[in-house]
């Protein structure tokens, strides 16, 4: 094996793979660039749905603090969906993760080799005024580093990127939905008004080829039971007992969105399709569950990338935080969140917070129901 090679496999190794913090008050955008001048900008976030609604404020800041400037994102191709209509990003680079993770499990050095070769080439066309690495992972450190830029910026990150990077912002989190990014967006003396999560849908989808003739537009509600962790789910029961409810009091259809289910989660989905469910799990790509979200009349979910796509959207969402809680200020008025106070681990959070949460010792069937009729009777 040549040591190239090597070298090769073990960058993808890297890549594929799951502070020494230094505060800036100062961007390094603030240089003395010539009139008319149009910046490139090269932003990572490769992953994941809730994380990169959460980041996506941040391309109308730059546009409107910068307004010739060239937006470039670095992105999975699972979640180019997300992206796909945000008309303020100029150009999208994938990044292959699953095709080198495949690669690695072969041990297909020379494969490897080209398809490092290959991304390493596009990343350096264009020379970059500024890479912003918003995800501070030890992959997306390795992207900074094949990446043609002098100014190198992330928010946070493991302990390698102290040598990839010329500033490391520290991640202050706070109750605010998408605080992390809001934060550094002030950091970077960027435009943060109306700083808000955001999501474009494709206006071609028409919800009606999605759903079943019985049910119409503004007449059914959503829920999205499903999560990566275990511990983020809420009880199959509850969500039985809710379903059936609601059924009795609004006489609204349930339709579940959802893809990619792990075997906990398709039991789930097969004991919610005897309750009068209709199921689209793994029946629409992002683009289409937006849509099909943006016509519900609310939405239920726990701490997953769908329930944050709906507050994106504006919906009113009820949002079940349980074992995490991302944030309790979601800005729009039409959001309520109930969490855990005995099950959540999150430090950041306060019960003595004052918005529109209401922290509970458990997430009871009752609890979703009051907090329902709350916000069906109070949108705003």
């Amino acid at each position: 094996m040549s040591s190239f090679s090597s070298f090769a496999i073990t960058v993808a190794a890297i890549i594929c793979s799951g502070e020494a913090t230094k505060k800036i008050k100062m961007l390094v955008f603030k240089l003395a660039l010539p009139e008319n001048y149009k910046i490139n900008i090269l932003i990572i976030r490769t992953s994941s749905i809730g994380d990169i609604i959460f980041s996506l404020p941040i391309i109308p800041a730059i546009k409107k603090t910068y307004p010739d400037s060239k937006i470039t994102w670095i992105i999975e191709e699972d979640y180019k969906q997300l992206i796909k209509n945000e008309i303020c990003i100029d150009a999208v680079i994938f990044f292959p993760k699953k095709k080198l993770k495949s690669l690695i499990k072969k041990f297909a050095l020379l494969q490897i080799t080209r398809t490092i070769f290959s991304l390493r080439k596009e990343l350096q066309i264009t020379k970059y005024d500024m890479v912003l690495d918003l995800q501070g992972l030890f992959r997306t450190s390795l992207l900074v580093f094949l990446s043609n830029s002098k100014n190198k910026i992330s928010l946070g990150s493991e302990f390698i990127g102290k040598f990839f990077f010329n500033k490391i912002v520290s991640r202050n989190k706070s109750e605010r939905i998408s605080s992390e990014y809001y934060e550094f967006a002030k950091v970077l003396g960027l435009d943060v008004q109306q700083f808000n999560p955001r999501f474009t849908l494709d206006p071609s989808i028409k919800v009606t080829s999605l759903l079943p003739p019985n049910i119409k537009m503004n007449n059914y509600f959503v829920i999205f039971p499903f999560t990566t962790k275990d511990h983020k789910h809420w009880s199959s029961e509850y969500w039985e007992e809710l379903i059936n409810k609601i059924d009795k009091n609004t006489g609204l259809k349930c339709v579940v969105l959802g893809n990619s289910l792990n075997k906990y989660q398709e039991q789930l989905s097969l004991r919610l399709s005897h309750r009068s469910v209709y199921s689209l799990v793994d029946k629409t790509n992002l683009q289409e569950a937006a849509a099909v979200i943006s016509k519900a009349k609310f939405c239920i979910g726990v701490d997953t990338g769908l329930t944050h796509m709906s507050v994106s959207l504006s919906k009113p969402t009820i949002a079940i935080f349980l074992s995490t809680c991302p944030y309790l200020d979601p800005i729009e008025k039409n959001i309520r969140i109930i969490w855990s106070i005995m099950g959540n681990k999150s430090k950041n959070q306060d019960a003595r917070y004052k918005g529109p949460h209401t922290p509970v010792k458990e997430v009871t069937v009752e609890t979703v129901l009051k907090e329902l009729d709350m916000l069906t009777k109070h949108p705003g």
